[in-house]
């Protein structure tokens, strides 16, 4: 489902990302994949604030995949 949130958000359909971000938190609410693709909607939507809220807790937390980490910590980058 977030794959296709974020093949939704590529084609700059908010509205269809959204719809799929509800669907993945009604299945798995804990899921930090979850943040990182709110981050990018909520920057798609040019709501800055609020994505680097997510982005920076997503970056400093130990307890999640390597990956997300890295990749809060690129967009973080981006929006300096």
């Amino acid at each position: 489902l977030i794959a296709q949130g974020r093949s939704a958000l590529f084609e700059g359909d908010t509205v269809l990302a959204r719809e799929y971000l509800s669907r993945v938190k009604n299945l798995n609410p804990t899921m930090p994949e979850i943040n990182l693709f709110e981050a990018e909607i909520l920057l798609k939507e040019g709501q800055r604030d609020a994505a680097k809220k997510l982005l920076s807790d997503l970056a400093a937390d130990l307890g999640i995949a390597d990956w997300i980490r890295k990749l809060a910590d690129e967009y973080l980058l981006q929006m300096q």
